[in-house]
């Protein structure tokens, strides 16, 4: 495997273009970028910072945008940091690319202290786009299913759907909404036993408001991404 320091410091990313603003950042800051002398556009990601270089970030986008040369990624010992921003940048390299995050949490204590206080609303079924929540629920979820619940039960009783006490139907739809996390999913290696959450699809903004995607997106073949085994973000 091709090592990142030895990457860091080839010609590439040395060599200078003239009369033309060819970089940003620099090697010191989490996000920095280049268009070498031989036609190759490098990106060099130490961190998903997503409060630190995001107008660089933006820089990047737009200096790559100039040009139609294959884009190089380097992650030298990346350290991990916001998984938003890890999307974004795949989306703003790709924007044909389907980076969303589909994923699952370890149903603890931790976790459900976690949910319950912070909340999950940027974490939707991916089914219904129905926000997921836990807890407390007083949010247009509950007015939806307060409102159209009873579509769901046999006939008799979703013709008296409207005219039930409202404390049933509440509890009802409480237990309904918390389902992705109170019915856990089960995974099994060997001995090792794993109890999960039901798949949630996480929903993201830019960055930086305002920020644009590549007009001038590459094809898969177009992008290499060089890493090494430190890398958490990989």
């Amino acid at each position: 495997m091709v090592q990142d320091k030895n990457l860091l410091k080839t010609k590439e990313i040395d060599s200078d273009i003239d009369d033309l603003k060819n970089e940003y950042g620099n090697l010191n800051n989490d996000i920095y970028c280049k268009v070498s002398g031989n036609n190759i556009n490098t990106l060099v990601i130490k961190r998903f910072n997503v409060f630190n270089n995001m107008q660089v970030l933006q820089n990047c986008v737009e200096l790559f945008d100039s040009n139609d040369y294959p884009i190089q990624v380097i992650l030298p010992e990346n350290d991990g940091g916001n998984q938003i921003l890890g999307i974004w940048i795949q989306k703003l390299l790709a924007p044909n690319y389907d980076a969303d995050l589909i994923s699952s949490a370890r149903k603890s204590d931790n976790t459900e202290e976690i949910i319950t206080k912070e909340g999950g609303i940027d974490y939707v079924d991916p089914k219904t786009c129905m926000e997921r929540m836990l807890g407390d629920i007083k949010t247009k979820e509950m007015a939806s299913c307060l409102r159209t619940a009873g579509e769901y039960f046999p006939y008799l009783i979703r013709k008296s759907w409207p005219y039930l006490p409202l404390i049933f139907k509440e509890s009802y739809c409480t237990r309904k909404l918390e389902e992705w996390y109170r019915k856990p999913t089960t995974i099994k290696y060997g001995n090792v036993k794993h109890v999960i959450t039901q798949p949630s699809r996480l929903i993201t903004e830019p960055p930086l408001e305002g920020m644009k995607l590549m007009k001038h997106p590459r094809n898969p073949t177009e992008i290499v991404v060089y890493t090494d085994s430190y890398c958490y973000s990989a």
